[in-house]
């Protein structure tokens, strides 16, 4: 247990890392979020597209013409994708909290036992 100022301090910048941490991954799952909901859109664009109508897809700054099957394909390989980088960055999410919750413990224990505020 942290019981010197120079052990409070160690912990209390972990506990800052830390939290930085915490707001990246949320941040990032945020955006995997965002990007799943705009394939879905993606999907649900193409299944009402005509079969025969032309269909095209950004590459880069240019569009390339591609074929409905083979975009809806694409954006199913996307949604698998993001699906498991969020489940990936939820992981990193809960364990951030608990090793957070860890450490306020430890924190708020090492200064109860010295005194410090």
């Amino acid at each position: 247990m942290a019981t010197t100022q120079e052990d409070l301090q160690k912990d209390y910048e972990n506990y800052q890392r830390m939290q930085q941490q915490l707001q990246m991954v949320m941040m990032q799952r945020q955006q995997m979020e965002l990007s799943a909901a705009e394939v879905e859109r993606g999907q649900d664009a193409l299944a009402k597209a005509d079969k025969s109508g032309k269909i095209y897809r950004l590459a880069g700054s240019i569009m390339v013409p591609r074929t409905k099957d083979e975009l809806l394909k694409e954006l199913a390989e996307e949604a698998e994708t993001l699906k498991m980088r969020k489940d990936i960055l939820a992981k990193q999410e809960e364990k951030l909290k608990t090793s957070l919750t860890e450490v306020v413990k430890k924190l708020e224990a090492a200064t109860k036992q010295t005194g410090v505020v």
